[in-house]
């Protein structure tokens, strides 16, 4: 699960809430969250702390599982026009991986447009 393309423009601490308040008596089967974060985030020392300590929050309030996955989005970009260089390149769909050239135009054009975390 995560938030519709667009419609998360409060940031990671909010949707991290929003998703901990869900009332799952309303929901059947399990859910998980996509979290996607810039791995360049993760280069810095302060950006690692935070990362840190927003899933340890999330988990210590009982989020539900989170599926957190680092992706450069100018990788992204250049698999769609040269799938070739980026065979390897996994992201997350909807509960499961898939390699990014395996999916449709319309579903890669969907994991782009959402929310990446620690961009500059």
């Amino acid at each position: 699960m995560g938030p519709g393309q667009g419609k998360d423009v409060k940031g990671p601490t909010r949707l991290l809430h929003s998703v901990i308040r869900l009332n799952d008596d309303y929901i059947t089967g399990g859910y998980a969250l996509n979290y996607k974060l810039n791995p360049a985030f993760l280069n810095e020392e302060k950006g690692r702390q935070a990362a840190i300590s927003l899933l340890k929050t999330y988990i210590e309030n009982r989020g539900p599982q989170i599926q957190v996955y680092t992706t450069n989005l100018d990788d992204i970009k250049d698999a769609q026009v040269h799938p070739e260089k980026h065979r390897d390149l996994i992201v997350r769909v909807g509960g499961y991986c898939e390699f990014f050239v395996n999916l449709d135009r319309v579903l890669q054009n969907e994991i782009i447009a959402r929310t990446m975390y620690g961009e500059g």
